[in-house]
């Protein structure tokens, strides 16, 4: 091959990458508008959805109150949760695109760990183990009562998963408690069923520790806000028949033990839910 066809060569590939680069680029700038333009419509919607009217408009949804073919999207708590978180996942990705590929957090505020990765995401998050009398505390949220989870929730980057669920323990229940031991890790692929992540592939991480609990603790509130909404504190026994998560608390706080235990659940295509 002559110099002349390597040099036909050269630019006939350089040519299809700046073609390539040139309909992208329109396209994304196309889109950056738009998304540009939709943030003033996302803050009024954190507004409502924070505010009072969003919980009457709920309740009164719950009582029948709203005609039947009204659509309604906009009271699914978690639908407009995610939909939120999903903006601000949004926006982090254009923070990190404009550091040239640098990780960053997006100003203004802390940055929970929940990052997305390829078409899925990735969380880290911490709970609490709390025991008095025999029972542990769980936490739930009034739109959801049936359905209840561990004090915590993610750790936030530059923070440790003590100092993380410290932090989680005072936000929800209003009390400062020291950790006691680490007493579970939990590594979780899951498929997202939230209207912002419906169908694809979570990989979370979680770390429980056992906090020291003073012989007269006592709840301040059984309420509590959670994430613009109206959360609550509840006892339960290992026995309860209510729905929680982790689900191994049901045996492992049965009859706790000293050390770290590590549970394994994954929903990844072909592993059929395999958990050890």
């Amino acid at each position: 091959m002559d110099e002349k066809e390597t040099r036909v060569e050269r630019v006939t590939r350089y040519e299809a990458l700046f073609d390539r680069i040139a309909h992208k680029t329109g396209e994304l700038s196309r889109m950056l508008d738009g998304l540009l333009e939709i943030v003033p419509d996302v803050e009024s919607l954190a507004e409502y959805y924070e505010g009072k009217e969003w919980r009457e408009d709920f309740e009164a949804d719950g009582e029948g109150l709203l005609p039947r073919d009204l659509k309604r999207g906009v009271l699914s708590e978690d639908g407009v949760y995610d939909l939120l978180e999903e903006f601000e996942s949004l926006r982090s990705r254009m923070a990190l695109l404009a550091s040239g590929g640098e990780e960053t957090c997006v100003p203004g505020g802390e940055r929970d760990m929940s990052v997305p990765c390829a078409d899925g995401r990735i969380n880290l998050r911490v709970g609490a183990v709390i025991l008095k009398d025999g029972k542990f505390l769980m936490a739930g949220r009034r739109a959801r009562p049936e359905y209840l989870y561990t004090v915590g929730g993610r750790i936030k980057f530059g923070e440790t998963a003590e100092e993380a669920v410290v932090r989680e323990v005072l936000e929800e229940t209003g009390i400062s408690l020291e950790v006691d031991r680490l007493g579970f890790v939990h590594e979780n692929y899951f498929i997202g069923d939230a209207q912002t992540n419906r169908g694809k592939l979570i990989y979370e991480l979680a770390f429980y520790y056992y906090m020291k609990v003073p012989e007269d603790f006592e709840l301040i509130s059984e309420s509590f806000a959670d994430g613009g909404q109206d959360g609550f504190l509840r006892w339960i026994s290992p026995e309860d028949p209510v729905l929680f998560y982790p689900d191994f608390f049901r045996t492992e706080l049965a009859h706790p033990e000293k050390g770290v235990k590590f549970f394994q659940n994954d929903e990844r295509p072909g592993n059929a839910g395999r958990i050890r």
